[in-house]
């Protein structure tokens, strides 16, 4: 595990293979802490090629790690959970924990399967949020696929 720890890196570049729907379901079914058990983050996985791809690519202002994934993790919060337990501004703190300490998680179960990722921050909130059901807002991503090999450089 430690080796495995040691040797995380961001992968931009990522080959058209798609991921298996048991890959999906393997990496959805991963568990992360929540503060007070609140469960304020939830995931959506968004294929690559799937209807809003194009929407998402865009919205993530073109980034390559995004455009040539298998496909995204959008960790989406809920900040009104942790709200009401801690107050509006350790709520909105303990949510965007909550959604990198759940990708971080995600990261690792994946590079475990062979697969490579890429954290994303970057993107067009106000947009990004078209994408997905009040009361959750988009906090982070995580692109996720099979590493791209150039053996020319």
């Amino acid at each position: 595990m430690i080796d495995l720890l040691k040797s995380r890196r961001s992968v931009r570049r990522f080959t058209s293979e798609k991921l298996q729907t048991s890959e999906i379901e393997e990496l959805m079914k991963v568990e992360w802490p929540s503060s007070g058990d609140l469960r304020s983050v939830d995931l959506v996985f968004y294929e690559n090629n799937c209807p809003a791809w194009s929407r998402i690519v865009a919205y993530s202002m073109g980034q390559e790690c995004v455009s040539t994934s298998a496909g995204v993790f959008m960790a989406c919060g809920d900040y009104w959970k942790s709200a009401i337990k801690y107050g509006w501004d350790r709520g909105i703190e303990y949510t965007v924990m909550e959604a990198g300490i759940a990708l971080y998680h995600i990261n690792v179960k994946a590079m475990a399967m062979g697969l490579a990722c890429c954290f994303v921050g970057g993107f067009h909130k106000e947009a990004m949020r078209t994408l997905i059901s009040p009361p959750y807002d988009p906090i982070c991503m995580l692109a996720v696929g099979y590493e791209e090999i150039n053996d020319n450089l």
